[in-house]
């Protein structure tokens, strides 16, 4: 919340907002619990044997609902960090302003419309592809609205997090740009400014990956999980050489969950690197035109802070996210699949040749 006499940002349990969540999130959970067990239901009977083709889609939908009941670990134990992050990023926003102009934001609130629109039609668009699919007519219609969430929960996350590593980006490249220019205007204070103004920066960045990193850790969970489901089928629809609607919705999905995953490990590798190259390439075309060694001595204390910080997106402060990261992921997912793949094949293999053979010949 804001105090609009202030300007300043608190959080409250007791309030509007919490007051309106709570309930929606509670209703939310129900609505997950009884598609979880519509999706189980499967394997709920007695003496029948279930294709595993049939079974892992479905025991992965359900762990991908689950997030539901998660969300209040993921965002609510966040507030506090997301407080802080709010107030460092007004003490930003004045010293930048006292050093040489603010921070423009020309089209910022059209930008962010147009991005929050981006954001919510490709899940819209998926959840009217999939009414068209004869399995969710067949079914309680009134169960579609966890399944639309689903589909929006992960792709507004990304778009979220893309959307501030943007800013933060496009922030920490205006300073280093300005650099110069400010130091040849105001000298060793416009070196100091721009020294607190990078901590400053490196401070945002790190309570940005502390206030999302629990959401990121349910974002990865929700992608790793279809990865692996999604992949599954493909192996099931190449092996019986089925294409349908069914698998145009998977491709789909497929599609976006791979955008999701690239787009969330780029954003956290441009910001990182926002942060510390321009700034050290800056400093080292100062260093080498300069021979005060007052001078020098600024340009290494800022230096020494680069190195120290290190500013990284990372998730919860462990697991630091970048390009590299995209290749574990999907290293990892893949290998998963190709074990799911092989333990159904051998599976689904012998199961055929015992009700091939006939027992009863040998009697």
């Amino acid at each position: 919340m804001i105090n609009f006499r202030t300007g300043t940002f608190y959080f409250r349990w007791l309030s509007l907002p919490i007051a309106l969540t709570v309930p929606s999130w509670l209703g939310l959970c129900w609505l997950a619990s009884v598609e979880i067990g519509n999706r189980l239901s499967l394997v709920s009977g007695v003496g029948k044997h279930y294709h595993l083709w049939d079974l892992v889609p479905e025991y992965c939908t359900a762990v991908c609902l689950s997030y539901i009941y998660f969300i209040p670990v993921a965002c609510w134990a966040s507030s506090r960090h997301a407080v802080a992050l709010i107030k460092f990023w007004h003490i930003l926003e004045t010293q930048i302003a006292d050093l040489y102009e603010p921070i423009p934001r020309s089209g910022l609130r059209c930008r962010a419309w147009v991005f929050c629109a981006l954001c919510i039609l490709p899940p819209f668009a998926i959840s009217l592809l999939s009414l068209r699919t004869s399995q969710l007519v067949e079914k309680d219609m009134w169960t579609l609205i966890i399944n639309v969430h689903s589909f929006f929960f992960p792709c507004v996350g990304v778009g979220f997090w893309f959307f501030c590593c943007y800013g933060l980006r496009a922030v920490a490249l205006n300073q280093a740009g300005n650099l110069l220019g400010d130091f040849q205007r105001l000298g060793v204070a416009g070196l100091r400014a721009h020294r607190r103004v990078w901590q400053r920066l490196a401070r945002v960045l790190h309570l940005l990956c502390v206030t999302l990193g629990r959401m990121q850790i349910v974002l990865f969970t929700i992608l790793f999980t279809c990865y692996v489901s999604i992949s599954f089928l493909f192996t099931h629809f190449a092996i019986d050489r089925v294409w349908d609607r069914r698998s145009t919705i998977c491709a789909v999905l497929y599609a976006v969950m791979i955008v999701g995953v690239v787009t969330t490990c780029v954003a956290a590798e441009f910001v990182s690197q926002a942060l510390r190259r321009p700034a050290t390439h800056q400093l080292f075309h100062l260093a080498s035109s300069t021979k005060s060694d007052y001078i020098l001595s600024e340009i290494q204390l800022f230096l020494a802070d680069i190195e120290h910080l290190s500013p990284k997106a990372t998730v919860l402060g462990f697991g630091s996210l970048g390009r590299s990261s995209i290749i574990s992921f999907l290293s990892l997912a893949t290998t998963y699949t190709i074990v799911l793949s092989q333990l159904t094949v051998s599976s689904e293999t012998t199961v055929k040749k015992f009700e091939e053979v006939d027992f009863y010949d040998e009697f």
